[in-house]
């Protein structure tokens, strides 16, 4: 799942609006994980570690950035969203990237990427 974030209230009406959605479906899945991963300064990527496995990896991921102050967290001004890149029973790897081209672009502050993980029960 993509969250745009090129405009801040989008960005915010769009991940709460995924939540709501997907939200009711990961509470009726089997064994739903929900957490918090620190996204470091400086990075564009993020490993969301399990602390136990999923079963395979038939799952999916909601992911939320958490930044005390709206927009602030980009090295552009472009739009950009995050998206999942990897995933693993054990794992999976979140990428913040640009729109327009799909290129990882680092982040220039510290803040919390919220997480929601669900099996597919069908």
């Amino acid at each position: 799942m993509f969250a745009k974030v090129g405009h801040p209230r989008l960005s915010v009406s769009f991940a709460t609006l995924s939540l709501i959605i997907l939200l009711p479906a990961a509470v009726q899945a089997a064994d739903p994980r929900a957490g918090t991963v620190k996204w470091p300064a400086g990075a564009f990527q993020v490993d969301v570690v399990f602390t136990k496995p999923m079963p395979g990896d038939k799952y999916s991921v909601a992911v939320m950035p958490f930044v005390p102050k709206l927009g602030g967290y980009s090295t552009t001004t472009v739009c950009t969203y995050f998206g999942l890149i990897r995933k693993t029973p054990d794992w999976f790897t979140v990428q913040h990237k640009r729109c327009d081209s799909g290129a990882a672009v680092k982040t220039d502050e510290t803040f919390q990427l919220d997480w929601i993980a669900a099996e597919w029960t069908q």
